[in-house]
């Protein structure tokens, strides 16, 4: 659905600007499409978000809901890969520290005889922090293929957006987008409430002006 509302956007946008150079654009940047709601109509009420809503009401009210198919968004917003990679560099270095001090402790038991209490006490030890160790390395090895491949989806989601993947963001991306939703939903509401007091918002934003 976000899809035909995009695909809908492009289309309004190269009719707007019919005889520029503007005007025959094979896409747009998710940023760009923030500016309809300020561009306005003559009354300074009526902006293009408004009639983009209306159009896509008109034309394809199945995608005036797409919000839905976006929910996860907002969290994806709070994402950042490079914190992500510093923690788990962080991590690894934990358990490289804690694989060093279960050595040192081990190296002694083997050339000392301690007293037996004393012994397993320390076998005991051992044996829990070396699987709490093993355990973790596995998890933290799965955690960091998750992320590699998270990488490539971004990558991936750059490319299909006409981004460059080598300055991406994904946060700022995604923070577009749940920027671009709260337009557009605000100006449904908008729109319709003007319909209901007879407010012509194909006619009133066929000549927008800033």
């Amino acid at each position: 659905k976000f899809k035909g509302v995009l695909e809908i956007t492009l289309a309004l946008g190269n009719f707007m600007n019919s005889g520029h150079t503007l005007g025959n654009a094979a896409g747009f940047s998710i940023e760009s499409v923030l500016m309809l709601s300020g561009i306005k109509a003559g009354d300074k009420k009526i902006s293009l978000m408004h009639y983009l809503a209306a159009l896509v009401a008109t034309k394809e009210p199945q995608l005036l809901d797409f919000a839905s198919d976006l929910t996860g968004c907002r969290e994806a917003a709070n994402i950042s890969v490079d914190a992500l990679k510093a923690e788990l560099r962080q991590l690894n270095k934990c358990c490289d520290e804690l694989e060093e001090t279960l050595l040192d402790i081990a190296v002694p038991k083997k050339e000392k005889k301690e007293e037996k209490k004393e012994d397993d006490s320390t076998s005991t030890f051992l044996h829990i922090m070396s699987e709490f160790r093993s355990q973790a390395r596995e998890e933290l090895s799965e955690v960091g293929a998750k992320v590699e491949l998270m990488e490539e989806r971004f990558k991936g989601l750059a490319k299909y957006f006409g981004e460059d993947p080598a300055t991406f963001n994904a946060s700022e991306f995604f923070n577009n987008v749940n920027t671009f939703i709260d337009q557009f939903d605000r100006s449904v509401k908008e729109m319709r409430q003007m319909q209901k007091d007879g407010v012509n918002i194909m006619g009133q934003a066929a000549s927008p002006s800033k």
